[in-house]
Parts: structure tokens; C-alpha cells; sequence
């Protein structure tokens, strides 16, 4: 039999793993807040939008037009529920499951508040006689973005079904493709803002939009505040317990 190990190492052994536990447990409020401070930050970024588009509109006795529909429903399904659904996984990892759900829906409800936003503007612009084919650089990097979650429903779901049936499975681009149509969603909605305010109220609403989007961005990543020369740290979540440690 192995004889039992001398009491020195046992008392390192037993030190290591509850320093171990200690700073995993760290990382993952670490990780919890972030995620549930990004989506947060991201709500109220459209909310902070929405307000902006139609306190003119109301001040100007025009009430709730139909194109200020667009940016407000376009801002929460990207800066709002895709920021949210991106961060459902920055948690725990034995919460992947429930963070793989709460993705899902998040991602759904954004894509159908997007067609929303989308319908808003195409209704608008038949009112007006005017084109619906984009061709201004909004317009344009709107539709690619909205190309883009379109794309990204129907691999998420086929992902979502596949984990399901076998326990794991493909689509490794998911995750930045993902990434690639939200930052151009945030673009769009910039370029739009551009279109529609003359005042301070763009610049806030662009810094605000920017801010939100970069950070929701490194966030997703596992890159937080507070951590190397430059600010930041990476937390590597699929590392082994004692690897994750080293990161806080």
C-alpha cells in the first residue's frame, strides 16, 4: 500500500486547494458581476437612446412617430438583449446550462424586437415614398448586421439542438461571429444617431452606444477591468481550477 504522505505536505496539499477554492470562488463573482453589470449597462444604454429619439419628437408636439420606433427597438435588441444574450455565458461554469437557456431566449427576443425595429422603418419610409434599399452607410451596415443575427439564429439553434441530441458539438465560429454582429449593430446605431441628432444629445448617445458596446465586448471575452498594465486581465474559464486561480 502507498504510505501516507508526510504531515508537512499534507498541510501544503490541504493550503493549496483551499487557496485554490478561494480564488475560483473569486473569479466567479468576478465573472458574475461583470456579466450582470455589461447587461445591465447595456438596458440602460437603450434605454438612455430611446430616450434621447423621442424627447424631440414629444417636445415638438409630433408625439410617438413611427420612425422613432426604429432606433428605440433596434438599440435594446442589440445594445440591450444580443449584449445580454453574449454575456448569459460569463458565469460559472456550472451554470452553464442555465447560461446556455438564458442565451438562447435572449438571443431569440433580440432578433424578434430587431424585425420590430425593422418593420418601424420600412412602414416609415413606404409612408414617405421613399426607397427601402439601403444605400446609405447606416443603412448599409445595418443590413449587414441584421444579415448577420438572422445567420446567427438558425446556427445557434442548430448548435443549441446538436449539444442536446450528443452532448457537445461544432460551430466554434458561433461565439465570434456572434461578437462580429453585435459590433455591427453598434455601428449602425451610431451611424444612425448621427443622422438623427445635431445637438449634444449625439454625443452623448454615440459615447454611451461605444462605451457599452467595447465593454460588453471584453467582457464577453473574459477581459475585465482591474487587472494588467493595461487595465485588464484575461480569465481563461475553460482552464483547469488551479490554472483559473493564477488569473485573479
Amino acid at each position: 500500500s502507498t504510505p501516507p504522505s508526510p504531515p508537512g505536505i499534507q498541510s501544503a496539499t490541504r493550503v493549496a486547494t483551499e487557496g485554490t477554492t478561494r480564488h475560483t470562488k473569486e473569479m466567479d463573482a468576478v465573472m458574475t458581476a461583470y456579466g450582470r453589470g455589461g447587461t445591465l449597462g447595456g438596458m440602460c444604454a437603450a434605454a438612455l437612446v430611446t430616450l434621447f429619439v423621442f424627447l424631440p419628437a414629444s417636445a415638438g408636439g409630433k408625439g410617438f412617430v413611427l420612425f422613432s420606433w426604429h432606433p428605440a427597438l433596434m438599440a435594446f435588441s442589440y445594445l440591450g438583449l444580443m449584449g445580454g444574450g453574449m454575456l448569459a455565458y460569463v458565469a460559472p461554469p456550472v451554470q452553464k446550462k442555465a447560461s446556455r437557456e438564458s442565451h438562447r431566449a435572449l438571443q431569440i427576443l433580440a432578433a424578434v424586437v430587431a424585425a420590430l425595429g425593422l418593420t418601424a422603418i420600412v412602414l416609415n419610409k413606404l409612408k414617405m415614398g421613399k426607397s427601402v434599399i439601403p444605400h446609405t452607410k447606416h443603412a448599409l451596415v445595418g443590413a449587414a448586421s441584421l444579415v448577420g443575427l438572422v445567420l446567427q439564429v438558425f446556427v445557434g439553434l442548430s448548435k443549441y439542438n446538436e449539444t442536446l441530441r450528443r452532448g457537445f458539438s461544432g460551430f466554434k465560429f458561433h461565439g465570434n461571429a456572434g461578437r462580429l454582429t453585435y459590433a455591427l449593430g453598434a455601428a449602425a446605431i451610431c451611424l444612425g444617431l448621427v443622422a438623427v441628432f445635431q445637438s449634444w444629445l449625439l454625443w452623448v448617445s454615440i459615447l454611451v452606444t461605444v462605451v457599452t458596446s467595447i465593454l460588453v465586448m471584453l467582457v464577453s471575452v473574459r477581459v475585465y477591468p482591474g487587472g494588467s498594465a493595461f487595465g485588464f486581465r484575461y480569465v481563461n474559464v475553460n482552464a483547469p481550477a488551479t490554472a483559473r486561480s493564477n488569473n485573479i
